[in-house]
């Protein structure tokens, strides 16, 4: 009989989990598999393999295969767990049938001197990278699956450059880019991982101590698509690529951009702004926010201060504000610039961001708005499109609540004796 401490089993089994779940079609996939010291799970895209510390006569544990939360289900609350197998998996008093381990699918695994090594980097830094593109992706339902994705590219040092991995992630209304240092990178390498992929090695990160983590890539062969390897302190991940074409995000808006040649921008607390975006939709349930246009966050900087308008509903054309306030702000470039602002999006770019201060910069309150932090990692959020009639109840539509639309500006011109020429 072998035994292993449990809270370490109990880790590695839980991690199994995340990838042989119960509503697999195959029971095969829904275990897993022991052999020698490793425990290995899998299913059609993602696979683990564990190395585990057994205490004992390996003889005592031959290959096995036992459902992953049928173990997890009977595990004991001891400092040790007992396994051993003899026509069954026998935990503590607790038998568990076994399944057939010789349907149990092949795994790949890395080959460190035949496959080509992507980078290598502080685990820390690679799961901050996935919490922050993840919030930018497509959700699971989404049809196109390239927005269900995250691109991973490979950056070489330029003249003050470094060499480096970047991670972006975007949902076709937003984007994010972030980068990070990185160690003995590729040249030129580009791969896409699916987020379910990327969600999964993202709850492996976070329930297991780690230091680096090197990352491998092997291509596919006739058509197939290639295999990205992670490999951690104990442990094994791989993934399948997806094929595809991921949108170019290095466009001449994004370049434009870049360089800072932008009409307008401002910088703000990052505190404040999301302190404040949180009361102001705290009353209203997401699924709401999402499905109607109206709810909306309204930006406009100024020299007296960030004013913040959220809208709860248009009633015949008239907005209805749930909330109104105003926080400092430094108005960096520009004059009477406002936005438009899915508040949920505003909120996965201040949550994802560790900083002081955010700078938001556009051309005008139509075009895309950047949102940085002062570190490597950029947000791109495409503005809500609402129209709003005329403060004069003429019939005509403006952008922004509470405004006269131009033809109503020219008649109090007239009026005042003015022409749109005076100076």
């Amino acid at each position: 009989m072998l035994k292993i401490e449990t809270k370490k089993f109990k880790k590695a089994l839980q991690v199994a989990a995340l990838i042989a779940r119960d509503k697999l079609p195959l029971q095969v996939l829904r275990g897993v598999l022991f052999d020698g010291d490793n425990i290995t799970a899998t299913n059609s895209e993602q696979s683990i393999t564990f190395c585990l510390d057994w205490e004992g006569d390996r003889a005592d544990l031959p290959k096995s295969l036992v459902e992953t939360n049928a173990l997890l289900s009977v595990l004991p609350k001891d400092t040790f767990t007992r396994v051993s197998v003899n026509g069954k998996m026998q935990i503590g008093k607790v038998a568990l049938p076994l399944l057939d381990a010789g349907e149990f699918p092949v795994v790949p695994e890395v080959q460190y001197h035949e496959d080509q090594r992507i980078g290598f980097l502080p685990a820390k830094e690679l799961q901050k990278m996935l919490e922050q593109t993840l919030r930018f992706v497509a959700d699971p339902d989404e049809v196109r699956v390239m927005l269900r994705t995250i691109s991973i590219r490979t950056k070489k040092a330029d003249n003050e450059g470094y060499d480096g991995l970047e991670f972006a992630g975007t949902d076709g209304r937003r984007l994010s880019i972030t980068s990070v240092m990185a160690e003995e990178i590729a040249e030129n390498f580009e791969g896409y991982i699916p987020s379910e992929s990327a969600r999964i090695l993202l709850g492996i990160l976070k329930k297991t101590e780690n230091s680096d983590i090197q990352i491998y890539y092997r291509p596919g062969e006739n058509n197939e698509s290639g295999t990205f390897f992670f490999t951690g302190k104990l442990w094994n991940y791989s993934c399948k690529e997806r094929n595809g074409h991921f949108p170019n995000y290095n466009s001449a808006l994004m370049e434009s951009h870049k360089k800072g040649d932008l009409e307008n921008s401002f910088r703000v607390n990052r505190a404040k702004l999301l302190a404040a975006v949180q009361e102001a939709i705290a009353v209203t349930p997401k699924k709401e926010r999402c499905s109607n246009p109206a709810y909306a966050l309204y930006l406009a900087p100024s020299s007296d201060g960030l004013l913040i308008l959220f809208s709860g509903a248009l009633t015949d054309g008239y907005l209805e504000r749930e909330f109104e306030t105003v926080i400092p702000c430094e108005i960096l470039r520009g004059e009477n610039y406002f936005t438009v602002i899915n508040p949920d999006y505003l909120l996965d770019a201040l949550e994802t961001s560790d900083e002081t201060d955010v700078m938001f910069s556009a051309h005008d309150p139509t075009s895309m708005i950047g949102i940085e932090d002062g570190t490597t990692r950029e947000a791109y959020v495409m503005p809500v499109h609402v129209e709003f009639p005329c403060i004069k109840s003429c019939g005509n539509r403006v952008k922004m609540p509470g405004a006269r639309c131009g033809e109503c500006d020219g008649k109090e011109d007239e009026a005042s004796g003015e022409t749109s020429d005076s100076v």
